[in-house]
């Protein structure tokens, strides 16, 4: 009886996988399109109150900015892995991606929160390459 629940729930969290995988990448798929048209501080206005609360408007805004003056557009996005988890009542996932910019591939790293029928931006990490 127990295997037969446990197996019931692992069949449950396989089939949440596809739908998380789609809010991951529509959700992704978004941000480069706003960080495309420099949306920067649209982006940030959407972002989670978590988001906002921790990281000041300008400095944000500034960050977006950067990632864009260095890569220039967001060609390609492919999502590596998406991990989900619950807290404090809310749904987060967490996606890596690499993604083709016009000035190279960028490792990138979002965090997002459920809220309704809304993703919303809870943090966002690149990791820079070195320039030569």
């Amino acid at each position: 009886m127990r295997r037969r629940a446990v197996l019931l729930a692992a069949l449950a969290l396989s089939a949440c996988v596809p739908a998380r995988n789609k809010l991951a990448e529509e959700a992704v798929a978004r941000f480069h399109a706003m960080l495309n048209d420099e949306r920067f501080a649209e982006i940030y206005e959407a972002a989670s109150k978590e988001l906002r609360a921790k990281t000041a408007r300008p400095v944000f805004i500034s960050y977006l900015a950067d990632v864009r003056r260095r890569y220039g557009l967001s060609l390609k996005a492919t999502v590596d892995k998406v991990d989900a988890f619950r807290a404090d009542g809310f749904d987060y996932l967490t996606v890596e991606c690499t993604t083709e910019f016009a000035n190279g591939n960028v490792a990138e790293h979002f965090a997002l929160k459920r809220v309704g029928e809304d993703v919303l931006l809870a943090g966002y990490a690149v990791r820079f390459q070195r320039e030569t």
